[in-house]
């Protein structure tokens, strides 16, 4: 997100966005951890969500990537589990309570991204759902310390609630990952305020389709679905590059 002039906001503001997904906002958040302590730097932070303020849309914020002093395994693309989880809880609180103070309250967190692909890292031998769990847990009470009243959620699957799909080619572990979320939020009581996910390539009917099935899951699951307030698609287009498909009227 390197472009964060006023001229492009008023662009976007100009459109009506109703909200505004972005990730990567904790990437530059730690500069070191000296003593069990963190140094933190929120000019990053800041700059994201001004710019998202500038355009008149709701912010939905997602909790990543790891900064590199609280990695747990190398991981140059910042996809590591945290080598402390109370640190990462810290910063979950942290970052909330910055834009509380600042006047930007974030009302929507979204705990990591697409983590049923590969994008995050949890190490040798360990399981990656496990990793995910805990990893959001941990999200989770960080950003209700700060705001009582935050909506945390996930699992920001990539191409919906399935584990294969022959339609969709990015398609793995889908419904092993949303059914994990909301069992340990069924079981421990975790707040899940909206369910999300992403798709492209897609007509219609697919959305349809992933947003049938994630009702049929909630309803296995009545005390997590109690919570839910919404269903997200926070990542959706023909494609995630510049293409000639994507970049016109039809796309």
């Amino acid at each position: 997100m390197c472009d964060h002039e006023p001229a492009t906001a008023a662009k976007l503001r100009a459109l009506g966005l109703r909200w505004f997904r972005m990730d990567n906002v904790l990437t530059n958040a730690v500069k070191a951890v000296k003593d069990g302590r963190m140094e933190y730097d929120w000019s990053d932070l800041d700059r994201r969500v001004d710019f998202i303020h500038a355009t008149g849309a709701e912010a939905i914020l997602c909790l990543s990537y790891m900064p590199q002093p609280l990695d747990a395994v190398p991981n140059h693309e910042r996809h590591s589990v945290p080598k402390d989880h109370g640190l990462w809880e810290e910063l979950c609180r942290e970052a909330a309570r910055r834009c509380l103070d600042r006047g930007r309250r974030v009302k929507c967190w979204e705990v990591w991204n697409e983590t049923n692909s590969g994008w995050l890292d949890p190490g040798p031998g360990a399981d990656r759902l496990d990793a995910y769990l805990k990893l959001y847990a941990a999200s989770a009470r960080g950003v209700r310390a700060a705001d009582p009243e935050a909506w945390v959620g996930g699992p920001a699957n990539a191409s919906g609630p399935w584990d294969r799909s022959p339609e969709r080619g990015h398609c793995v572990d889908g419904e092993k990952f949303l059914r994990g979320l909301l069992e340990r939020c069924e079981r421990d009581g975790l707040p899940l305020d909206f369910i999300s996910w992403h798709e492209y390539f897609q007509p219609p009917p697919v959305f349809r389709d992933e947003v049938l099935a994630t009702r049929k899951y909630l309803d296995e699951y009545p005390r997590a679905k109690a919570g839910v307030k919404a269903l997200f698609i926070t990542e959706w287009n023909y494609a995630w590059w510049p293409d000639p498909a994507q970049d016109c009227e039809l796309g």
